[in-house]
C-alpha cells in the first residue's frame, strides 16, 4: 500500500536531458509525497528524468519524507528538477529496509536503443533506454519470478540488486521492451505506444497480484498502468498549464494545484511522450479473459482505512463514505440493544475511526467525547514492521481521563486486524477509569491474508482467524464487539464490486502461489527480525 506519484511538465526545452521548464518540480513533488505519507512510512524517494553520468538523478532514503528531503541543498533540488519525475513513499511488503530495496528503481541502458520517433532499417548496434519505476501493490509470484530471472541461461540471466518486486517488474518490462523493439513484426511500425502496450500486456500476464505503476523511459516518455482488476488505485489530474500528474490519491493532486480528471481504469495504459503526446488504451487480455472474465475489484480497505479521508474514491469523498459506514454500524448496535441505554457516549479511535464514529453517534443520538488523542507525527502503527510496532503503540495515544472516567463508552474503529493496538489501548482506558467498553468496527472481521499490498499474507497473524467472536471479546477486554458484513459494504459502495478477499477468502486473481508467498514472506520477516 505504498504511495506513488508521477509528474509530467510540458516544455519547449529539448527533452534529451529531461530539463524541467519551471525549476521547482522536485519541491512540488516532495510536497505531494508528504500528502501520501500515510500510505508508507518506511522510506521515500524521488527520481528525475534528468540524466547525470548515464543515470537518472535520484534521491531516496529510509524514514519519513521530511527526514529524507529536509536540509537538502538547493543545488540538489535543482538537479532533481526534470520534465518527468517519479515519487514514492514505501510500505514494506517484500524485502527488508536495505537501501537496495527502496524505490524508485532504475535500469540503465545496455545494448539496444529506442527513440520516440520511427526507427529506420539501420543495422547499427543500438542500446536500451534507461528506465525508472515506482509502484504500489504486491507481486505474489515474486519469489519464483526472481528465481526464473536469475536462473536463466547465460546471456539472458538478470540479477536483481535488491529484494523488491518493483525492481522485478522494471527488469521484466525492460526485457520485453528490448524484444519487442527489435521484433520483425514491429520493426517497420515502431510506434512507442504500440510497443509499450504489448510490453505491459506481457508483464500483466506474467506477474500475479495487484499493482499500479509509473515508468519513465529515457527519451520516450512517461507510462502509467493499473492492473487489470484495478486492485490498487491510480488517478490523474491536470493544472492550468496543461501539466499532468498521476497519484495514488486525489489529495496529492489537489495539494499541488492539480484538478482531478479521473481514475486510471483497470487494465488501462496511458503514455505521455516528452513532446506532450497523450495516448491511452484499455488492454485486452485474450490469453485468459475468455475463460476467466476480469471484473473490477478495487481494494475495499482503501475506503475503510488506507486512503486519506480528504481523497475521492470512485466519485465519493472518503470522509462521507466512512460516515455512511458508521450509520450502518449504528443499526447493528441497535439490533442487539433495542432498548438503547447501554452507552453514555461514543469515542473514536483516531484517526481512521473518526468519521465512522461521527456516523454512529449521529444515528444513536449519543454525544461524542474526545477520550483518545493521537500523538502528532506518530504515524500509523498498523503499517510498521512488527519489531517497531510494540514501542510505537505505547507512544501513539494519549487517554484523557477527564473525558472517559466513569463512562460507558462505545469505541469506534475502522477494522480489527491483529488486535495489538486495541488491547493495549483498552487496558489504558480501564486504567484511567472507563466504566464499560464496547468496540464497533466499520469493517467485517479480517480473517484471511491479503496478497495485494497489505502486509498480512499469513492468516495466522489475524485475530479473527484464530479466535471466535466471544474469544476476541475476552481477549480485548471489552463487553461487546460489533462488525459490518460484506453486504453492508456493498450497499454503502453502491453495489460496486470490490476485492473482499481478506474477509471472504474470495480473491479476484487465482493466487496460484499465494500460500508459498505467505510462507516465504513470514520466513523473510523472521530472518530480518521484523515479525
Amino acid at each position: 500500500m505504498c504511495g506513488i506519484i508521477g509528474l509530467f511538465e510540458k516544455s519547449s526545452v529539448s527533452s534529451h536531458n529531461g530539463v524541467s521548464p519551471n525549476h521547482n518540480s522536485a519541491k512540488k513533488l516532495v510536497k505531494a509525497l508528504k500528502l501520501l505519507q500515510h500510505r508508507g512510512q518506511d522510506a521515500a524517494g524521488l527520481l528525475s528524468s534528468r540524466i547525470k553520468n548515464d543515470h537518472f538523478v535520484v534521491k531516496k532514503g529510509p524514514g519519513f519524507v521530511s527526514e529524507v528531503f529536509s536540509g537538502l541543498p538547493e543545488k540538489d533540488f535543482c538537479e532533481l528538477d526534470g520534465q518527468i519525475l517519479l515519487g514514492h513513499t514505501r510500505y514494506e511488503t517484500v524485502g527488508g529496509p536495505s537501501e537496495l530495496n527502496i524505490p524508485p528503481f532504475q535500469a540503465v541502458h545496455s545494448d539496444t536503443n529506442f527513440s520516440e520517433g520511427a526507427v529506420n532499417n539501420s543495422s547499427e548496434k543500438e542500446k536500451t533506454p534507461s528506465m525508472g519505476i515506482v509502484h504500489n501493490g504486491n507481486i505474489v509470484n515474486y519469489f519464483s519470478l526472481k528465481e526464473e530471472l536469475e536462473g536463466a541461461s547465460e546471456g539472458q540471466r538478470t540479477f536483481l540488486k535488491g529484494q523488491n518486486d518493483g525492481e522485478l517488474m522494471l527488469r521484466l518490462f525492460q526485457s520485453f521492451f528490448m524484444e519487442e523493439s527489435h521484433s520483425p513484426k514491429t520493426f517497420n511500425r515502431r510506434s512507442p505506444f504500440l510497443i509499450i502496450q504489448t510490453c505491459m500486456r506481457r508483464l500483466s500476464e506474467k506477474v500475479e497480484g495487484g499493482y499500479a505503476l509509473l515508468l519513465i523511459i529515457e527519451d520516450v516518455g512517461l507510462v502509467a498502468f493499473r492492473d487489470p482488476y484495478g486492485i490498487r488505485p491510480l488517478v490523474y489530474g491536470k493544472d492550468k498549464k496543461g501539466h499532468i500528474c498521476f497519484s495514488s490519491e486525489t489529495i496529492a493532486l489537489e495539494g499541488i494545484g492539480y484538478q482531478f480528471e479521473r481514475e486510471v481504469r483497470p487494465g488501462e495504459v496511458i503514455f505521455i511522450g516528452f513532446n506532450g503526446t497523450f495516448k491511452s488504451a484499455k488492454l485486452a487480455f485474450s490469453g485468459y479473459q475468455k475463460k476467466d472474465p476480469i471484473k473490477e475489484a478495487p481494494c475495499m480497505f482503501e475506503r475503510i482505512y488506507f486512503a486519506s479521508s480528504k481523497s475521492q474514491v470512485q466519485g465519493a469523498l472518503v470522509k462521507n463514505t466512512r460516515r455512511r459506514l458508521g450509520r450502518v454500524l449504528a443499526e447493528k448496535v441497535l439490533e442487539k440493544n433495542k432498548f438503547f441505554d447501554h452507552y453514555d457516549a461514543v469515542s473514536a479511535i483516531p484517526e481512521t475511526g473518526l468519521d465512522a464514529a461521527y456516523g454512529v453517534a449521529e444515528c444513536l443520538k449519543l454525544p461524542m467525547v474526545e477520550g483518545i488523542l493521537k500523538v502528532q507525527k506518530s504515524g500509523r502503527t498498523f503499517i510498521l514492521p512488527g519489531n517497531k510496532r510494540g514501542t510505537a503503540l505505547k507512544q501513539k495515544f494519549i487517554v484523557r481521563e477527564s473525558e472517559i472516567k466513569g463512562k460507558r463508552l462505545l469505541l469506534v474503529d475502522d477494522s480489527l486486524v491483529r488486535g495489538a493496538t486495541l488491547k493495549s489501548l483498552i487496558f489504558e482506558l480501564k486504567k484511567k477509569g472507563a466504566k464499560e467498553l464496547s468496540l464497533a468496527f466499520s469493517c467485517p472481521p479480517i480473517q484471511f491474508g491479503c496478497f495485494y499490498g497489505v502486509d498480512f499474507p499469513e492468516k495466522n497473524e489475524l485475530l479473527a482467524n484464530q479466535k471466535s467472536h466471544q474469544e476476541m471479546t475476552t481477549f480485548l477486554g471489552v463487553n461487546d464487539l460489533f462488525f459490518l458484513n460484506e453486504g453492508d459494504l456493498l450497499n454503502v459502495f453502491d453495489g460496486r464490486d470490490h476485492c473482499f478477499g481478506c474477509v471472504t477468502k474470495k480473491y479476484p486473481t487465482k493466487l496460484k502461489e499465494g500460500i508459498a508467498f505467505a510462507r516465504k514472506r513470514t520466513a523473510e520477516k523472521s530472518i530480518l527480525g521484523i515479525v
